[in-house]
């Protein structure tokens, strides 16, 4: 049952967390809780910190298993908890008195980004360190997930990567919240939240500590790039309950465009190449196929790409470099020789001179006796993409579009087993772009081309199911788009609020909405602003610090007007 289902059956004197039959009811109802911030968290408003159980005041004695089951019993429903505290004493021994408790119970906050007792390695706010840190932190609680996830940080003047906070730290831990909600769901509450994965299975978890003699096999969970954890073995547990239902070739195609995808056809197997003269480069592609490969892929010199003949002077030093050089349908018919066209996958990148390179492979096929009808392969075609990053046009953006809406209708009549286009943003990422520009520009290129194709008398599904795209994602892509959606997050002052109060401070992440306190040693920015004197505020907006002019003395919460 969620906390929000069981609040409305409960009377209003009971908080979400109350669980008939483990609470004490009259002592819950005698229990004063309080909203945290603008999340749908009801909390007690006396908490359990649980620093103590990890020896900060002393050793721990048998006492503390019965302590938190008490406290939770009798209303306390918020814990709190760090690594710091005893170098993960304090959340094993909190795991270790929560097995027994129902987990809609109470709600678990823990820390991250301190670590260490020598002062030069305390803090760490990577955001690779982070996540492991949160990891680390479910195990030792024995926990799916936790409610709120705070950021040690002690003071800002004491801070000196506040950079880091801002642009790892932040964004990996809103990264975390966000994946866990859209991907995972605790059995016991149904509430999505900030999760790990699913606990290792209990008797493989025996079965690897034999094997390993005695080391603990959670160690051979790692990270990828992005910070999500992979784990030695799966089980039927580990199943995400949000793809039920969903199949390859229906909408929402999270599961692919095609019923069949590669169980019925794989992946063609292609080497981009192309070299010197195409004598030499026929040799190598047949050596290729006889090895095994699937596919070709041509690379054609810059002089072909730019429409010269190789005997022209303007391209002398260019011709066979980088690729092969293709003058006439001679030179294709030879590029080809051997390679029955009708059987053989052809990926041509040439956006420049299309039409004439486009022409001479399919007359190279007629010499074979193939119908352009069986053709398959793919035109890069791509000019926008040369427009931006590789110049290898030829022609003005207008009519090298028109170009690209003629071939889209050729093909679509004459070629229907080949692919008019490769929208392409590898070339992007080797210009420069990140992996979200990358997407957003070949994205935007792609719905150009789909107005050219309209714009040339085309409706959409003549031309559209034989758009391809190439991309050079890498393992990074999920990492930095989350980053780059959660900075736009964390930036705007809607999505979240800065506090300015007395003493010490962390940053807080809650399940449902994120709650920050930034803490100012001597005193809050709001309280010097109304007093008349300037500080050093704090700008959401630009990671430097502003001097505090935009200060709006108004303002209670401290906003910088930046």
């Amino acid at each position: 049952m969620e906390k929000a289902e069981a609040y409305s059956k409960n009377p209003p004197s009971l908080p979400p967390t109350f669980v008939k039959g483990f609470h004490d009811e009259e002592a819950v109802k005698r229990t004063t809780y309080t909203r945290l911030g603008g999340t749908d968290m009801e909390v007690s408003k006396m908490s359990l910190g649980c620093g103590p159980l990890g020896g900060l005041y002393g050793a721990v004695d048998h006492d503390a298993t019965e302590v938190v089951q008490t406290a939770i019993k009798n209303g306390v429903n918020y814990l709190d908890t760090a690594y710091w505290y005893g170098q993960g004493r304090s959340e094993e021994a909190l795991g270790k008195a929560l097995r027994k408790i129902p987990r809609q119970a109470y709600y678990l906050a823990t820390k991250v980004g301190r670590y260490e007792h020598d002062y030069a390695r305390m803090f760490d706010f990577r955001a690779d360190r982070v996540l492991q840190s949160l990891n680390d932190s479910l195990h030792r609680l024995q926990v799916p997930y936790v409610d709120v996830i705070q950021v040690q940080i002690h003071d800002l003047e004491f801070a000196p990567n506040e950079n880091i906070i801002l642009h790892e730290t932040l964004p990996a831990l809103e990264m975390a919240r966000r994946s866990g909600k859209q991907c995972l769901k605790t059995a016991t509450t149904g509430e999505r939240r900030v999760h790990s994965q699913k606990p290792l299975d209990e008797r493989w978890v025996k079965d690897a500590t034999k094997a390993m003699k005695g080391k603990d096999p959670h160690g051979l969970i790692w990270n990828t790039p992005e910070g999500i954890p992979i784990k030695p073995v799966y089980t039927n547990e580990d199943n995400v309950p949000e793809a039920a239902g969903e199949l390859p070739g229906r909408f929402p195609y999270t599961r692919g465009p095609y019923p069949t995808m590669y169980t019925q056809r794989p992946w063609t197997i292609r080497q981009y190449a192309g070299f010197s003269t195409v004598e030499e480069s026929n040799k190598f592609y047949r050596d290729n196929i006889k090895a095994g490969q699937q596919g070709l892929s041509v690379a054609f010199d810059l002089a072909t790409h730019r429409g010269y003949d190789s005997d022209n002077p303007r391209v002398y030093g260019d011709v066979g470099m980088a690729g092969v050089a293709v003058d006439s349908v001679e030179d294709m018919k030879a590029l080809f020789d051997g390679i029955p066209l009708d059987k053989m996958s052809v990926s041509m990148t040439m956006n420049g001179a299309v039409i004439p390179v486009l022409a001479m492979y399919i007359v190279a096929a007629e010499e074979q006796g193939v119908n352009r009808k069986l053709l398959q392969g793919t035109i890069q075609n791509d000019i926008l993409k040369e427009f931006m990053v590789r110049n290898t046009y030829i022609y003005p953006p207008d009519p090298s579009m028109r170009i690209v809406g003629d071939i889209f209708a050729y093909t679509a009549k004459e070629m229907p087993k080949y692919n008019s286009i490769s929208i392409s943003g590898y070339h992007m990422q080797e210009a420069g772009a990140d992996a979200v520009l990358e997407l957003a520009f070949t994205i935007a290129d792609g719905l150009q081309y789909c107005e050219t194709g309209l714009s040339a008398g085309l409706t959409i599904d003549e031309f559209a199911p034989r758009l391809s795209f190439f991309w050079g994602i890498s393992m990074n892509f999920y990492m930095l788009h989350w980053l780059y959606l959660v900075r736009q997050d964390l930036f705007s002052l809607s999505s979240i609020m800065y506090i300015s109060i007395f003493g010490v401070g962390y940053i807080s992440f809650t399940n449902k909405s994120c709650l920050v306190v930034l803490w100012q040693r001597k005193g809050s920015v709001a309280a010097r602003a109304r007093a008349g004197k300037k500080d050093e505020g704090y700008c959401p907006r630009n990671s430097n610090h502003c001097q505090g002019n935009n200060l709006d003395s108004a303002n209670a919460l401290g906003h910088c007007s930046c």
